[in-house]
């Protein structure tokens, strides 16, 4: 069996703590949410926290999947991952650059997403270990059955 290379170890390991947090997150949101007394109290809306819940908690859980799959060779898990990792540096850059009110926590989750990049694809060895889970391409022709006897 081949060996991880150690920067896609470092990549899923840091999208596995991203996921478990990003669940512990939603459900945090979604017992605050469920207060519906302090909710009304404060003008909250109920309806957009719980989308936001559901969001944070499915991304959470993909996260966590995600990483099984990666860690299992799968060339699917990491364009999946990179495309998620991706669209969420997009969004620190958005915020950073706007200039929004936690900038600073964008920062830190751009550098951990250019760093799970970086893990996926810029490291040696990364692709061949990929690569090294696949099922060969030419298939073998199935065996011939022996002829009838008479």
């Amino acid at each position: 069996m081949k060996r991880r290379p150690g920067g896609l170890t470092f990549a899923g390991w840091l999208m596995g703590i991203n996921g478990v947090f990003s669940a512990i997150g939603g459900v945090i949101v979604l017992i605050v949410a469920s207060n519906t007394r302090e909710m009304a109290r404060h003008g909250l809306p109920q309806g957009a926290l719980l989308v936001t819940v559901f969001v944070a908690l499915t991304l959470g859980l993909l996260e966590l999947l995600l990483v099984y799959a990666l860690f299992g060779w799968s060339n699917a898990a990491r364009i999946i991952t990179t495309v998620v990792f991706s669209v969420s540096l997009l969004f620190s850059l958005t915020s950073v650059l706007t200039r929004q009110p936690g900038a600073l926590f964008a920062w830190v989750t751009g550098l951990v997403d250019v760093i799970v990049l970086v893990g996926l694809w810029g490291t040696p060895g990364a692709a061949d270990f990929i690569d090294s889970g696949r099922a060969p391409s030419a298939r073998a022709a199935p065996p011939v059955p022996p002829p009838p006897r008479l």
